[in-house]
Order: structure tokens, then C-alpha cells, then sequence
């Protein structure tokens, strides 16, 4: 019987041992940069029971980043109300709804969520610049240009705000100061398609002509379906002489955005 006993409480201590490196297991797959692997841990630990609301906040907020990488906003937003309601104090997730609400084109709504998360946390710069590039969206270009100087204060290395900045203030027309931007940003995160996009409506606006085709060829290696500097090429185009591959750039433009020139006179750029 002694050794029944001994052999019961060892079984008990290896399967809680088993258990413990289970949900680290999760905790680690849940955490990870593959957007699949982390919905795979993340739902683990959700079902696994034993989480405190402020773990399981995490693993609901966790999962909800991963499906918005996958495009998946709608189930995002529902992970997101099930961490929000965990943990009602978190910034992080009224943030991350935001975003999701953003990228489904709600930015009214997003605004709402990045309202709470900046009164929950007013430090936070990232809320500041993605609030920013609603308000951009909504054509509330000074209003942007508030909360990216804002979050430029509390992160000046914000190269997302920067180019923000850079394309608000194009709609302002305040074009030197725009590119001045644009060249911070690119200097902080080269390469980057939306930027060398914004710099070209920038060396456009200004007259400079190669420049601008300079910066919407590299925007097209990277993002070739990026309609604004398709069209922006097809003017550089046509400005050069070049009628025919000009109106190639501006029909394959209007073919992804069919509003494209009413967007791009806003920029004041017009075939």
C-alpha cells in the first residue's frame, strides 16, 4: 500500500510538472512572431483554464494581433472585447481594437478606441500616431499634425508619425515641411514603400520631376499595386512626354482605386 501511495503521488507530481510545462509551452507558442503558431497557443491557453483575467486578457489580446496580421479584423475586434472586458484597464487592447477598426475602414469608431487608450495611458505614443492617421483618413489634416507632434514628443524616433506628418501636411500644402519630414522618416526606416510614396508626391508638388519618379519606382519594386504612386508616376510620366506609358500608369491606378484621382487631387495632383 505505502508504494501505491508513493506511486499515486509521484503520478500527481509529473502530471502537474507535465501540466506547468504544457502551458508554458502555450504561453511560448502564443507569444510568437507566426501569426498561426500564436492563434495555436493562444487558444490553448484560453481553453487550458487556470489563467487569471489579466493573463487571459493577454492571451485574448495576443490572439486578436495575430488575427488582424492575417486580415481577419472582424475576429480580432471579438478577441479584443473578450480582453477589454477581462481587463477594462489594459490600453493595449482598446489600441489594437482601434487598429482593427482603422484597417476596416471605421476610423470614426477607431478614434473612439484610441481616445480610451491614450485617457488610459497618456504615454502612449503609438496611440498618438495611429490616432493621427485616422483623423488623416477622416481629412482632419491639422488634427492629425496635433497627434503626430504629440507623439513625435514622446517618441521622436516614430518614423510612422513622421510620414504621417509628412502626408498631412501635403494636404495642407505645406510642402517643404512635408518633405522635410518624409526624408526624417526614410532616414529612420529606409525602404519603406508609403514613405518614398509620400516624398514623391512631395518632389512632385514641387516641380521636381525626376525625384518624384525616383521615389515612385522604388515605392513600385516594393508594392507594385500601390495606386498612388502608380498614378503619381503616370503624371511624372506624361509631364516627361511620355503620353502613352503615362495613361498605362493612370488606367492601372483607377483599376485598383477607383477613386484615385479624387484622392490624389486632394494631394493637388492632377494628370
Amino acid at each position: 500500500m505505502g508504494r501505491f501511495l508513493i506511486a499515486v503521488a509521484l503520478s500527481l507530481a509529473l502530471a502537474g510538472a507535465a501540466q506547468g510545462q504544457s502551458r508554458d509551452e502555450n504561453w511560448k507558442r502564443c507569444v510568437d512572431n507566426n501569426p498561426d503558431i500564436s492563434i495555436g497557443g493562444c487558444t490553448a491557453v484560453i481553453q487550458g483554464g487556470g489563467e487569471t483575467n489579466a493573463t487571459l486578457a493577454t492571451a485574448f489580446d495576443n490572439r486578436g494581433i495575430s488575427y488582424g496580421e492575417k486580415g481577419q479584423h472582424d475576429r480580432a475586434i471579438q478577441d479584443f472585447d473578450q480582453a477589454i472586458r477581462l481587463n477594462p484597464s489594459d490600453a493595449s487592447a482598446f489600441h489594437n481594437r482601434g487598429k482593427a477598426y482603422d484597417l476596416k475602414g471605421q476610423h470614426d469608431r477607431a478614434i473612439q478606441d484610441y481616445d480610451q487608450a491614450i485617457r488610459l495611458n497618456p504615454s502612449y505614443a503609438l496611440a498618438f500616431t495611429n490616432r493621427g492617421i485616422a483623423y488623416g483618413q477622416l481629412g482632419q489634416h491639422d488634427r492629425a499634425i496635433q497627434d503626430h507632434d504629440q507623439a513625435l514628443r514622446l517618441n521622436p524616433s516614430d518614423a510612422v508619425a513622421f510620414n504621417g506628418r509628412c502626408w498631412a501636411k501635403l494636404h495642407l500644402d505645406r510642402v517643404e515641411s512635408a518633405l522635410a519630414d518624409c526624408e526624417t522618416s526614410l532616414r529612420l526606416r529606409p525602404n519603406d514603400a508609403e514613405t518614398l510614396d509620400s516624398r514623391g508626391a512631395a518632389h512632385l508638388r514641387l516641380g521636381r520631376l525626376h525625384a518624384a519618379r525616383a521615389d515612385y519606382e522604388a515605392a513600385l519594386r516594393i508594392d507594385p499595386r500601390n495606386a498612388h504612386s502608380l498614378f503619381g508616376r503616370g503624371v511624372v510620366r506624361r509631364r516627361q512626354g511620355d503620353l502613352a506609358g503615362g495613361d498605362a500608369d493612370l488606367a492601372a491606378a483607377r483599376a485598383i482605386e477607383a477613386d484615385i484621382d479624387a484622392r490624389m487631387a486632394k494631394l493637388g495632383i492632377r494628370p
